[in-house]
């Protein structure tokens, strides 16, 4: 569930001031029952493991907060095992769970957009492409060098970075421009508005293909609760819960790691290298424009 845990990381600090009443009164329940029983272990590390939290800043991820009041849940369960009921933390223990279920059910309505986030993560590890077309562009000598190379890196990509190479692709031209022959300028342009044109398909075969994950994961989020106020039941649902949402994660991760030359094959291939378009030059614009127009009825006509 460390996955997991990483995306219901970001911060809560209401619903973290809402929990410091309840450890203050615990605390000092605690330290009144350790008056009379000073050493006993039971009651040690339930005091350890409220001051712990309590030093936690606000900022912390929520996630860290939770998994400290499952511990804290823990020990007080050890202490309730062995305590009569007139040293019983009974009604601190029973809020205490509450809190736990209504963090957990927070984390539940996060789940529908953990898929966002995954795949977020996903294309931001494609970053190092970003130098590899720097390097294509500088290093070419004409269009004609420079088109297989950077055809071959866009129809290499996959579903989860397909639109990342894209984007590396048009800023690098824009930031590049002025130190690349305008033939190359125009090829990169060219490349670009076709490939572009084709993304739609792209973003629809993934849709296509994690439609049932996310079918899947917005029904379980409807059925999943956490309604039982025993310690070991709240525990056993997060645990089922974690291992069902590990399970879609990873299913759509692999549609992410899918080559997106499964979806281009299926489309017919233009000649995407040109005359460089300059102003003075109006056939030359002309034959740019009207290959820009093959390339947007190849894709239409479809």
């Amino acid at each position: 569930s460390s996955g997991i845990n990483a995306e219901y990381g970001g911060s809560h600090p209401g619903e973290i001031l809402k929990l410091q009443p309840l450890l203050l009164e615990m605390l000092s329940r605690v330290q009144e029952l350790m008056s009379t029983w000073p050493d006993h272990p039971a009651l040690t590390q339930i005091e350890v493991v409220v001051k712990r939290i309590t030093s936690f800043p606000l900022s912390e991820p929520i996630i860290k907060f939770l998994q400290g009041l499952e511990i804290l849940l823990a020990k007080c369960q050890l202490w309730e095992s062995i305590a009569s009921r007139s040293v019983s933390l009974g009604c601190l223990v029973t809020r205490l769970t509450d809190s736990i279920i209504h963090w957990r059910s927070i984390e539940l309505r996060s789940w529908p957009i953990l898929l966002e986030a995954c795949q977020r993560r996903y294309a931001e590890k494609s970053s190092d492409n970003f130098l590899k077309i720097s390097n294509l562009l500088l290093e070419a000598n004409s269009s004609t060098d420079l088109t297989s190379s950077i055809i071959s890196f866009i129809e290499t990509a996959t579903y989860g970075d397909y639109h990342c190479r894209l984007e590396y692709l048009r800023l690098c031209g824009e930031k590049l421009k002025r130190h690349m022959d305008p033939g190359v300028y125009c090829a990169v342009q060219n490349i670009h508005l076709y490939y572009t044109l084709l993304s739609t398909h792209i973003k629809k075969a993934l849709d296509t293909d994690t439609g049932s994950i996310r079918k899947q994961l917005v029904e379980y989020t409807k059925i999943a609760k956490w309604k039982d106020v025993n310690f070991f039941s709240v525990k056993l649902a997060t645990e089922t819960s974690h291992q069902k949402l590990a399970k879609l994660i990873k299913k759509f991760e692999e549609c992410l790691k899918k080559d997106v030359s499964v979806v281009l094959d299926t489309f017919p291939r233009v000649s995407l290298s040109e005359q460089p378009c300059q102003p003075a030059n109006n056939e030359r614009c002309k034959l740019v424009n009207d290959l820009r127009c093959q390339i947007i009825d190849s894709v239409e006509t479809l």
